[in-house]
């Protein structure tokens, strides 16, 4: 029979084709962490680095470029613009918000961006997703159970992606101690956006004063800088790259799992 699982009322759910409905689940929990808001701008970030990669790239890069544009403004100005502060918790936003228009901001990002994206990702991935049949004396019990996979659409190519992508967004919102710093993390930029940010980009960080000022300052407004310069070139260069991988990622079940608990042997 095929791998399933047993749902709350004992009866078997199939999956048949595991990294779809793993797709399902992924953009379930953005969803989920979108309509609870964010303690702070950065965790924004955080949240549309791994929207992008959990929608293979079929996120619009219109939307990211209109986020971007959201971090702009003085530390000291409080014209917080109303979209990313609709995004954050009550504590952790600038300027007042009714609660009917945190949810009804919410909502229409998930409406035009979310469930779009979703729809998308899910027509690529469809073509290229296995399926596994298995024997009637195998256990039910499955190492194809897509709530335990451990790679993302279980494709560990843009899992790995995904790992790359988290460290160095951190890394340039947490700001370097060194000029050199910036050439190493370069480097991995490279990997992580899949080679999708500009030829000239690391140089110019790295030889542009103002640009390395910044990406070395532990001042507040540098801080915010920051933020600015990973939303308005860092998260489309990253969109870009998971796409172009995507295509080219091979699926792999993750099957080295405790069946009693689905964790990793």
């Amino acid at each position: 029979m095929s791998k399933s699982r047993r749902d709350a009322d004992g009866e078997a759910t199939e999956f048949v084709r595991p990294a779809l409905v793993r797709l399902k689940l992924d953009l379930e929990q953005l969803e989920a962490e979108l309509y609870d808001g964010f303690a702070r701008r950065r965790d924004v970030l955080d949240w549309m680095q791994r929207l992008c990669v959990r929608t293979l790239g079929r996120t619009r890069q219109e939307f990211i470029e209109d986020l971007a544009r959201q971090f702009r403004g003085r530390v000291d100005d409080r014209r917080e613009r109303a979209l990313l502060s609709a995004m954050l918790v009550p504590a952790a936003r600038e300027r007042a918000l009714d609660a009917g228009t945190v949810d009804e901001l919410r909502e229409r990002i998930y409406a035009t961006v979310l469930a779009p994206a979703y729809h998308r990702a899910l027509r690529h991935l469809r073509k290229d997703a296995g399926e596994y049949i298995d024997s009637a004396q195998e256990t039910t019990t499955s190492g194809h159970d897509p709530q335990v996979q451990r790679y993302i659409a279980m494709r560990p190519a843009v899992d790995e992606l995904d790992d790359n992508q988290d460290r160095v967004l951190e890394a340039v919102l947490d700001g370097f101690d060194e000029p050199g710093d910036i050439l190493e993390w370069g480097r991995d930029l490279e990997l992580a956006t899949h080679g999708e940010i500009p030829d000239q980009f690391v140089r110019r960080a790295y030889v542009e004063q103002s640009t390395r000022r910044m990406l070395l300052s532990g001042a507040r407004a540098d801080e915010r800088a920051r933020e600015l310069f990973a939303a308005t070139y860092l998260v489309p260069a990253f969109n870009r790259g998971v796409r172009d991988l995507v295509g080219r990622a091979g699926e792999q079940p993750d099957e080295d799992k405790d069946p009693s608990t689905g964790a990793h042997l």
